[in-house]
């Protein structure tokens, strides 16, 4: 792709007086955006690789690739469960941005090992990840076992005909896709919201079971007016919602015994 040969992309959702994101709060009431009010997409099981979905209208979607502005990218995030096999609605234990440091949300260390999390504990309350095995991969090379904590970043792409953002949670098995995407594009010089992606599905051979991955390109670009419109109808408005500041999650775990983390965020 070039800069200089831009594919502009007539995206409805951008069109002049259709805010998406307006018009959904004000049908709230005022009240503000959740994750729970946007449409999510999950990378199928069992190494299907056609994307299925349904929107908050309840039509019924299955594509061979999702394509569209990259709106939104989050930073990595890193959950450890206090069980293998939590379930919707469980809450974490742990939470990290960086992989480094680590906020305790939860109580329950399920089959974790208690005496072990709380000798990496810092005096500010932090735990350091790096003294924590759960956190990182045991071996090296083949055969090697990926951390116990799930890593997970969320890819929000708007569709030519869709009003708002579809929203795909990608796990560590594609992680690497999308920092290949993202180093192309800023290779081309280019904010993602001004990207046109397409993002499609490989199935893969697992140990216990077939699995699908992400793939990723660039298609095209749109101009810098269209870009910035992105960037101020969907990338400021609903980065945060997608993937709030850990520290915000952890002021409010603190104060409620709901769980901080939706429920899209399970283990995969």
């Amino acid at each position: 792709m070039s800069n200089d040969l831009a594919v502009v992309g007539s995206f409805r959702a951008l069109e002049e007086g259709n805010s998406a994101a307006a018009l959904l709060e004000a049908n709230l009431g005022g009240a503000a955006l959740r994750s729970s009010d946007l449409t999510w997409v999950k990378i199928p099981t069992g190494g299907a690789t056609r994307w299925s979905w349904s929107n908050k209208a309840g039509a019924e979607f299955s594509e061979k690739a999702i394509a569209g502005l990259l709106v939104v990218v989050t930073r990595p995030e890193h959950i450890l469960w206090p069980h293998k096999d939590s379930t919707p609605g469980s809450r974490p234990l742990m939470l990290s941005a960086d992989g480094v440091t680590a906020y305790k949300v939860g109580s329950d260390y399920g089959d974790l090992d208690a005496n072990h999390i709380e000798a990496a504990k810092r005096d500010d309350g932090t735990y350091d990840c790096r003294k924590i095995r759960y956190f990182q991969w045991e071996g090296s090379g083949p055969g090697s076992k990926p951390p116990r904590a799930k890593s997970s970043r969320v890819l929000g792409v708007l569709r030519e005909e869709d009003n708002q953002p579809v929203f795909v949670r990608v796990p560590s098995t594609s992680l690497r896709a999308v920092d290949d995407l993202l180093r192309g594009i800023t290779a081309e010089g280019l904010f993602h919201f001004r990207s046109i992606v397409e993002l499609t599905l490989e199935k893969r051979k697992g140990q216990r079971a077939d699995y699908a991955v992400l793939v990723t390109k660039t298609v095209g670009s749109v101009d810098e007016q269209t870009g910035l419109l992105a960037k101020s109808r969907f990338t400021d408005t609903m980065t945060n919602i997608v993937c709030p500041p850990i520290e915000d999650r952890v002021s409010r775990s603190r104060s409620s015994s709901e769980s901080t983390v939706d429920a899209d965020s399970v283990p995969f």
